[in-house]
């Protein structure tokens, strides 16, 4: 049918029997059918036959279409179907009810299908069918189930029954219409309003009220379609805000509440409740994300777009293969300066960009396997200490550098993850337990520092499928699959040592450790002195944590009397590639051609070391010395072709030791001149 009514083209679709389920794809490029002579079939716009996709012996009551518009689940008696377009794809069936499937929803945000049968029953599946929530038997069987476009609730509906529910499955609100079995179903494109038909050839229209947003002591309730009821439970202040048309999105944090009408944009400062920033909109907004400094908006004509809280806009990211109808907040994390996106036509990769420009910031990061949730840090002040994290199909949590990726695993069979708002401290539910990492940028610096700057708390009271609504300061708030909101806390004083550490005052860090005398505190005192490179501050976590050999490598590095030797030690520790260290020591003026030789000799760089040695023409005999001695204690022949050619050469180990202490004596005397002009490094080292 056209828009105005008029009949486009009319299509036989089955022999006699009746078509009883029908649905465009979300691009409207094909329709797909299911009818009582149980065939699937794929229909182009035009209303030509592509493909008959499946044939069953059971009338096929629903049939729809998946997330990317290449799969289509559907009903076969008491089993969903999932079966792709392409021939390459296995078919995956498994029994959904104990009556026959009557309704069906596949979400093109979280890919998650929900079900409805004759066994009064509605059930939520992943992709893969593995069964997420099954609900208590109902009074009637379930005729109806819908998602929401957000993919955050979904409705179930029977005979004179509706139910909104949250997509883990529990109920929001039971109403009761008198229109008889609700066969079908819909939301407006903003997921605020519901169209819905029943039996009785009544149309039942619905409207979501009483939605509510938390941040911190303010609470914020759309009372009504325009107009929100804002609580300070703190303060005890209240405040009634009014709007021109309907709220269609709202969202708190970070001390402002921003709510959208189908029109307008608004931006309040939650500390004054002032006039509030107004901007127009191009299109309805389908997602809003905030951050510390500016927010994002999504919509289907803008895609993503940054503001800041005064409704300036800046960066707009784009990409090929950017679907806006896919996004959610487990997809699209934003932060000071960044904005991480899930691409959704290869969620293998996520996609980094800039938020003052749009532009990328780096090559896309490459997992192995599907991203299904990323995650920004909030608080480091800078893009280039920026860090991501993101749970991928496996449920494994990784971290990496959002410059120059690096992805190192944290944990495993994670349901949920957060960042803090105020510091660099990451949570997540895992394995029913509640893990904080007071510095998860130790993972880059030191593996044993992230273990014991690591806190696990058993967390039985979050259930199944629990989500980490927010990281604010030392309070976690969870939300349970039963639909409760759990608050957890996590320690007081990372966040103080954190802003100490960003004022340089490592003294006071000390002292804040020595006064908590937590192991955790310290090994995060000692990964962030060492990213730094405050020798001072890190030899004494290390000390206080009782690791001797770490405490002894920093003693060492601190007698070292040049900056470039320092450092190149540093990069060691910090795991940086060898040829990093030694660039840093050639790099010298002049080079620290001694220490470049002996640190590939210690590392076992026997050709490299040579190679170095013979370059600039200096402490060959070094090389060999030391290639000799190592072949003795181990009882080897030489082999190395590099080696073979000098073995007439003898060693002399008396002008082996002379020519190092001439290298000592010459980095000694520049290192004192150095540090006379520049009053000395103080344990505090510069690339």
């Amino acid at each position: 049918m056209q828009a105005s009514g008029r009949e486009e083209k009319k299509v036989a679709v089955t022999q006699g029997a009746a078509v009883t389920s029908i649905q465009w794809a979300s691009d409207g490029s094909a329709i797909v059918t299911g009818g009582e002579d149980g065939a699937v079939k794929v229909w182009s716009a035009a209303g030509m036959l592509r493909s008959t996709l499946a044939q069953t012996e059971f009338p096929v009551y629903v049939a729809t279409w998946g997330p990317d518009n290449d799969r289509v689940v559907f009903a076969s008696d008491r089993k969903l179907c999932v079966k792709g377009l392409s021939t390459d794809r296995k078919q995956l069936s498994w029994k959904a009810h104990d009556g026959v499937v009557l309704a069906a929803d596949w979400n093109p945000v979280t890919g998650l299908i929900v079900s409805g049968g004759e066994d009064a029953k509605y059930r939520v599946w992943d992709s893969f069918g593995r069964p997420l929530f099954a609900s208590s038997p109902l009074d009637h069987v379930v005729t109806c189930v819908r998602w929401r476009p957000d993919g955050d609730a979904f409705v179930a509906a029977a005979y004179n029954t509706l139910r909104l529910c949250d997509r883990t499955g529990w109920s929001h609100s039971r109403e009761s219409p008198e229109v008889g079995s609700i066969y079908s179903a819909a939301f407006s494109a903003d997921g605020t309003q519901l169209v819905a038909a029943g039996g009785s050839g009544g149309v039942l229209l619905a409207q979501l009220s009483d939605v509510t947003v938390t941040a911190g002591s303010i609470h914020a309730v759309l009372s009504d379609a325009a107009q929100i009821h804002v609580t300070d439970v703190l303060n005890e202040v209240s405040e009634v805000l009014d709007y021109r048309d309907r709220v269609t999105q709202l969202s708190i944090g970070f001390g402002h509440l921003v709510a959208c009408t189908g029109s307008q944009c608004y931006i309040h400062n939650t500390a004054t409740w002032a006039t509030p920033h107004i901007f127009d909109l191009r299109a309805p907004v389908s997602l809003i994300v905030l951050s510390q400094k500016q927010f994002l908006l999504v919509d289907a004509v803008s895609g993503i777009q940054v503001y800041s809280y005064e409704g300036r806009a800046a960066g707009n990211p784009k990409f090929a293969g950017l679907r806006t109808d896919t996004l959610s907040t487990e997809a699209l994390s934003l932060s000071q300066d960044a904005v991480a996106v899930i691409d959704s036509s290869d969620p293998k990769q996520v996609q980094v960009f800039e938020t003052r420009t749009g532009r990328a910031v780096s090559a896309a990061l490459k997992h192995g396997n599907d991203v299904q949730e990323v995650a920004l840090s909030q608080s480091t002040p800078s893009l280039q200490e920026r860090r991501m994290a993101f749970v991928d199909s496996n449920r494994d949590l990784y971290i990496t550098p959002v410059l120059g990726h690096q992805s190192e695993k944290l944990a495993g069979l994670v349901d949920s993850v957060a960042w803090c708002d105020s510091c660099d401290m990451l949570v997540a539910l895992a394995d029913g337990d509640m893990i904080v990492w007071y510095c998860p940028s130790a993972v880059f610096v030191d593996r044993d520092l992230l273990a014991a700057g690591c806190e696990r708390q058993p967390a039985p009271a979050f259930g199944k499928l629990p989500r980490i609504v927010a990281f604010d300061g030392s309070r976690i708030t969870v939300r349970r699959g039963d639909g409760a909101s759990v608050v957890g806390t996590a320690a007081l004083h990372p966040p103080m040592l954190y802003a100490l550490v960003l004022k340089n005052d490592w003294q006071s860090a000390i002292r804040l450790a020595r006064f908590v005398k937590s192991p955790q505190l310290w090994a995060a005192l000692a990964a962030l002195s060492i990213s730094a490179k405050h020798l001072d501050a890190a030899e004494v976590a290390l000390a206080a944590l009782g690791d001797v050999a770490k405490l002894s490598y920093i003693q060492y590095i601190k007698n070292i009397p040049s900056v470039e030797g320092r450092n190149a030690e540093m990069a060691l520790y910090r795991r940086a590639a060898p040829e990093t260290a030694e660039n840093i020591l050639l790099q010298a003026n002049p080079p620290l051609l001694y220490r470049a030789i002996k640190l590939n000799t210690r590392l076992f760089r026997w050709e490299r070391a040579l190679a170095l040695a013979e370059k600039y023409g200096e402490h060959v005999e070094t090389a060999l010395g030391y290639r000799r001695r190592h072949l003795a204690a181990v009882h080897r022949e030489e082999h190395l072709g590099a080696y073979m050619k000098h073995a007439d050469k003898p060693v002399d180990w008396t002008a082996i030791q002379a020519a190092k202490q001439r290298s000592k004596q010459a980095e000694q005397s520049r290192a004192g001149g150095a540090a006379a002009a520049g009053g000395g490094h103080g344990g505090k080292m510069d690339e």
